[in-house]
Parts: C-alpha cells; structure tokens; sequence
C-alpha cells in the first residue's frame, strides 16, 4: 500500500519535529530514535521513494542520537542531490569533522567560502570558522587561529561568535595556556546552544589550574544542562 510508507515517513517527520523542540537532552535523544525507526521503516517499505526533505530530517535525527552516527547521517546526507552539497555545509562540515575526515571538511567549507558573494555576512563567517575547525583537526594550528580571526571579522552571527571563541579556549589549552583557554571558553558560552560542552572544558581548566572547587561546580553545570553527558557524570563522580 503506498499510502504505508508515507504514513511511516509523517510519523518520523512529527516525532524529529518534537526532538527539535524538546529541551531535555534525553527526552531529544528517545524522540529522534524513533523518528529514525519511522524514516527507516518508510525507506524499506517504499526504497526510492523518500525525496530530499524525508532525508534532511532522518540525516538530522541522526546527529541528535550521537556523534556515534555520524557515519549514518553522512551517509544519507551524499544520496542527496551532490551537486548541492555547499548548500549543506552546515550539516556535512560537522559530520566530516566527526569522522576523522579533517581535509574533506576543510575542502567542503572553502568552496562553501568560493561559493558565497564577496563582503562580509554570517554565512561567510561561518564557512571560514568550518575552515578553521578543519585546519585545527589537521594540528595546523597557526592556519587554523587565522582563519578563525578571519570569521570573527566577517560578520559573523553570536552563535558563530560563540564556537569560534570555544575553539580559541581549544588552541590554548593544546598550549597549555590555560588562563588564556579559560577565559575564550567563558566567552564561548554567549550564544552557545550546547552550553554544556564549554563548561566541561572549563571544568578541565581548572583542573590545570589547581582549581577544585571551580572544577566541580563547572562538571556540575555541564551534567544539569545534559544529564545524559557521561564524561561530566565521571567527574561528578562520588569515587573521585
């Protein structure tokens, strides 16, 4: 029955709606893991069918499960129209950093960059940070502090602003500059929409510090902002 598959494929969609809406971490992963049943349902019922909208979201249901699935998002993601791909820049630039593929990133954002009409905007400024988190993933460090001074300078939205600053608080850190990491991940969390993260980093800082107080208050910020965050549970740990 055609009408079987789409069926399946409108319960994904509502059930990825809902993640995109929840504000608790694990309440997002449960809905995107079954939106991801229902779009995987309607793929194998109906192979073929989907069109570029169903894919997007079962593409973007899988980044909420993890960066674990990041191999399955991507892989979606590239049955889609290839000749489209700066225009998801946004989405495969991540995916390729995640699975190791630092230079295909980097490739990808600067023909997002050579795609763009000159003059500063936002989506300038994001592609030359994707360039930047490419080159930091490749230890070009000097290339990767430039191309992200180039961002900041471009334009840029705060939520740009604020993963710039994140991978400042990185490079210093790789230095073992640590008061100088602090304070970019401070800055980071302006604009940030996954807040936790910045604050386990400064939480690490501050173990490099010799902070232990400010350590644990910044693992417990991280842990109540996404319960589900592992690696703060561990430092949060009784037995430590």
């Amino acid at each position: 029955n055609p009408l079987d598959w789409r069926a399946l494929e409108a319960l994904g969609k509502v059930h990825y709606a809902r993640a995109v809406a929840a504000g608790d971490p694990a309440l997002r992963r449960d809905l995107a893991g079954r939106a991801v049943r229902y779009l995987r349902q309607a793929r194998a019922v109906a192979p073929g069918a989907q069109d570029d909208s169903a894919k997007w979201t079962l593409s973007r249901a899988y980044l909420f499960l993890g960066p674990e699935w990041s191999h399955e998002a991507l892989g979606v993601l590239t049955s889609m129209d290839g000749g489209k791909f700066p225009e998801y820049a946004e989405t495969l630039g991540p995916l390729l950093l995640e699975t190791g593929d630092a230079r295909g990133a980097e490739a990808l954002y600067r023909s997002r960059v050579d795609a763009l009409p000159p003059g500063n905007s936002p989506a300038r400024a994001a592609a030359l940070l994707g360039v930047g988190l490419a080159l930091k993933n490749q230890n070009r460090r000097t290339e990767a502090l430039d191309a992200i001074l180039t961002a900041l300078a471009s334009g840029p939205d705060a939520e740009t602003v604020s993963r710039a600053e994140y991978a400042h608080g990185w490079l210093f850190y790789a230095q073992g500059m640590y008061r100088e990491s602090l304070a970019h991940y401070k800055k980071s969390l302006d604009g940030s929409t996954t807040p936790a993260l910045p604050w386990y980093w400064i939480g690490k800082v501050n173990e490099k510090l010799k902070n232990s107080p400010a350590a644990r208050d910044a693992y417990r910020t991280a842990l109540r902002l996404d319960p589900g965050f592992e690696a703060a549970a561990r430092k949060t740990s009784p037995r430590r």
